[in-house]
């Protein structure tokens, strides 16, 4: 009777570790993302490849190039642009030059995962990979945009 009792358990427990799965897997979709390849209107399109290039030229700098940090800053709104800055403080030197490299790369084409209130939110897949002279780390990451406006800013990046 034992072994049934955890057996049973067993297959419970797995059955909702699946669901679980399931429904998390399921959860980002969005009609709007879940859309045939091909059917997403002129602006949407415009959207998503605005979001995808504004990332790339945030998140690809070079090591002591405060210059090469700041390139991505015109496609940020003021309040954006703090936000995101505010994630590499002790990171920044004194003169706000990176003390690392970056490179983001696009792994699968961005997704539009909301569009409501004039802010499109947007996913994209990709690789991450941060080096200093002693290292490098890749990480795979799925970065998130908010972008709106006129002209298209970056109004959040995670």
């Amino acid at each position: 009777m034992d072994n049934y009792n955890t057996t049973s358990r067993c297959v419970k427990l797995r059955l909702v570790a699946a669901l679980s799965v399931s429904v998390w897997l399921a959860a980002p979709v969005h009609p709007l993302s879940a859309q045939a390849a091909g059917s997403e209107t002129r602006g949407q399109s415009a959207t998503v490849a605005f979001a995808e290039r504004a990332a790339v030229r945030a998140l690809t700098f070079t090591q002591g190039d405060a210059r090469s940090f700041t390139a991505g800053r015109p496609d940020f709104t003021d309040s954006a642009w703090t936000s995101f800055r505010k994630q590499f403080e002790g990171f920044l030197d004194a003169k706000g030059a990176p003390q690392f490299s970056s490179r983001f790369t696009p792994a699968r084409a961005a997704v539009l995962i909301r569009a409501e209130g004039g802010v499109s939110s947007v996913r994209i897949p990709g690789e991450l990979v941060q080096s200093t002279p002693i290292g490098r780390t890749t990480y795979r990451v799925a970065v998130d945009v908010s972008v709106g406006g006129t002209p298209l800013k970056i109004q959040r990046l995670t």
